[in-house]
């Protein structure tokens, strides 16, 4: 591979000759070029391929540019052996630093992290000693930057994520313009809140970005994560609001905290403008599966085989469709092909779960979601899926355990504090299971809408709470449960158990009638008759009366949700 210090740092840039006019040379090199700039690269390495023939009978030596510019082309027409070869049989990697990195970026795309690794370094070449001479390149992004975050996408290749870690990070420190290495780092997903912030944060911008070192430093600070980015260090630009990198910022925003009608009501405008938006997508597909709208599911899956059948969303759109249509086995053959395009893509690995845990195949799923969380360590998501299949096989201490470890990177999801408020109510541990529905009705009233399915959870889940010592509370357990009926009027486990406490405090009727809507509704009909026939009991040793008589609840005039939480929030009011 020779020495790397006889490496030139840049592309030649030869004077064009002014005495006798331009040669033909210099005139197919101009032509070459224009064609290069309208993306007519079979046309352009027609004429490259005589142009390094024909500079090295004129020269007597080959023009390192043409043989670039000729490989370029190769590489732009997906044809990288060609490429290869070439930058090889006139040693040209040897000569210049862009012919080395494209010989990596050729090898890569041929899936060979370990020959792309060979032409750039396992680490960086360049030494502080060395380093005078990367002042010399002009405005346009460092070589170097760009050779760290291809060794990085090598290191991503052969699986060592810590290493492309690293990568992508010099690769930012050495030009922070590198915007990919940052992109690539955060869907890593493999540092902290605080250590993205710091890092982030103490890049150096004004030495890299000079009079656009604000514009850098407000972009990338869309990308931190949720808690810490209201920084006196991002500085607010309202002139780039517009920016569809802003509103996938809120968009990632709203997904964050499962609020899932923002997040799409965003989506749907990133899409209008840009149907072809690739890092909206995901958000878009998961937000319509999560709000079960199957048919528009659907469309978008159909248009993403027609249209980008070689990306990773496209199947995992299509898996989803199989997995709502309970085809788990299917749904898991698309969503492995997913990964196969992304193995990064965290939302293929918790659909390929689901696929398992529809199925009650709780080891497996959980395998799925262990390896979503080793490949992004700093996500919640996994945490809560392995949690809720721990707590279905009633292996509590374990799902307790999990909820807490998401809840140490997440603390806004309120779905996550109501499954770690379930997992404390089956370990009798009211308190603690009321503590972490309170915090899921003060998230969910800072990020759900009203018609979220989060509030009948919630409401149901405090029912249940408030019927055990010691915060037994008839009362407000009815108070609550009421709340999550008028979410959702055919929840069968909320009637009847609104039907129990209503037997407890001897207003039978009331009893019957909720009981007989829950059996209309029940997947267990055969409890809820038992506690029906028990009210009719009851009912016909008091003997005949008005069915009327019992004090009910007035449906029609409901408080507003908001009065209703804080009225659950304020203790002293019960007591």
């Amino acid at each position: 591979m020779g020495e790397r210090s006889s490496f030139h740092l840049t592309r030649s840039n030869a004077a064009m000759p002014n005495e006798g006019g331009k040669t033909r040379i210099d005139r197919l090199r101009l032509l070459r070029d224009s064609l290069l700039e309208c993306h007519e690269l079979g046309m352009a390495s027609f004429l490259d391929e005589q142009l390094v023939v024909s500079s090295g009978k004129q020269d007597k030596k080959y023009s390192v540019d043409d043989v670039y510019s000729l490989a370029l082309s190769y590489h732009g027409q997906q044809q990288y052996e060609r490429a290869l070869e070439l930058l090889n049989q006139y040693d040209a990697i040897n000569k210049n630093l862009y012919c080395r990195l494209l010989a990596a970026r050729c090898s890569l795309a041929l899936s060979e992290g370990a020959d792309a690794l060979d032409y750039l370094g396992h680490s960086n070449p360049f030494t502080q000693k060395n380093a005078k001479l990367l002042d010399n390149e002009d405005t346009g992004i460092k070589v170097e930057s760009l050779m760290c975050f291809t060794r990085a996408k090598s290191y991503l290749l052969l699986g060592n994520y810590r290493r492309a870690s690293d990568s992508f990070k010099e690769a930012l420190k050495v030009d922070t313009r590198c915007s990919g290495a940052l992109d690539s780092l955060v869907k890593l997903n493999s540092m902290t809140e605080k250590e993205e912030f710091e890092f982030v944060t103490t890049l150096p911008y004004e030495e890299h970005c000079g009079e656009e070192a604000g514009y850098f430093r407000y972009l990338y600070g869309l990308k931190l994560k949720r808690n810490i980015r209201n920084s006196e260090k991002m500085v607010a630009m309202p002139e780039l609001d517009d920016l569809l990198e802003v509103h996938l910022f809120k968009a990632k925003r709203y997904m964050e905290t499962g609020d899932f009608e923002n997040c799409l009501k965003i989506c749907e405008t990133i899409r209008k403008r840009d149907s072809f938006y690739m890092d909206s997508i995901v958000l878009h597909i998961t937000c319509l599966f999560e709000l079960n709208k199957m048919i528009e599911l659907y469309k978008y899956a159909t248009e993403l085989v027609e249209r980008k059948n070689m990306e990773s969303v496209t199947w995992y759109a299509v898996g989803l469709v199989h997995l709502n249509a309970k085809k788990n086995t299917e749904a898991r053959e698309y969503f492995k092909r997913s990964l196969t395009l992304d193995n990064l893509l965290q939302e293929a690995w918790i659909g390929y779960g689901h696929s398992f845990a529809y199925e009650k195949e709780h080891e497996q799923a959980i395998t799925a979601y262990m390896s979503a969380s080793r490949l992004a360590p700093e996500s919640h998501v996994p945490l809560l899926n392995i949690g809720m299949e721990y707590m279905l096989q009633n292996q509590l201490e374990e799902a307790s355990n999990y909820f807490a470890r998401g809840l140490h990177k997440n603390q806004n999801d309120p779905v996550l504090h109501n499954e770690a408020a379930v997992c404390f109510y089956k370990m009798e541990q009211y308190v603690r299971a009321r503590s972490h529905l309170h915090l899921a009705l003060q998230h969910a009233q800072e990020h759900q809408s009203g018609s979220s399915p989060i509030w009948e959870k919630i409401w149901c889940n405090l029912g249940h709470v408030y019927r055990h010592p010691p915060l037994l509370n008839y009362d407000r357990a009815l108070k609550c449960l009421l709340n999550a009926k008028d979410h959702n009027p055919n929840n069968s486990d909320v009637r009847a158990t609104i039907g129990m406490i209503y037997h407890i405090q001897n207003k039978t009727m009331a009893a019957i009638a909720e009981y007989y809507v829950a059996l209309e509704n029940s997947k267990d009909p055969a409890s809820v008759n038992e506690l029906l026939q028990l009210a009719l009991k009851s009912q016909s040793e008091k003997g005949v009366c008005d069915p009327f008589s019992d004090e009910g609840m007035d449906f029609a005039n409901l408080p507003e949700l908001s009065s209703e939480i804080q009225l659950e929030l304020d203790d002293a009011h019960w007591t």
